[in-house]
């Protein structure tokens, strides 16, 4: 992640891939699930622990969680590229 301060590490990779997919959630969709749904559903984490982990993430965002189309088509290139070299393998 360039535009922040966040560093993404063997320890916090599944905290931060579940924050954004919950975040990436509530941008998207007209009618999303609450944070208490996540919780009782995936129980993966407290639904205390998911309110930090989702203000703290905004926080570190500057609240933009905006994705740029040049950026969103970087990174769909680059994960195509990956993709496609494992399938040559």
């Amino acid at each position: 992640m360039t535009t922040s301060k966040i560093e993404i590490r063997f320890c916090n990779w599944k905290p931060l891939l579940f924050t954004s997919i919950l975040l990436a959630s509530k941008f998207w969709e007209d009618i999303s699930f609450w944070n208490v749904d996540y919780s009782d559903a995936l129980n993966w984490f407290p639904l205390k622990s998911i309110n930090r982990m989702e203000s703290e993430f905004l926080s570190l965002c500057n609240y933009d969680i905006s994705v740029s189309k040049h950026l969103y088509e970087q990174y769909y290139d680059s994960v195509r590229h990956v993709i496609n070299n494992i399938k040559k393998r």
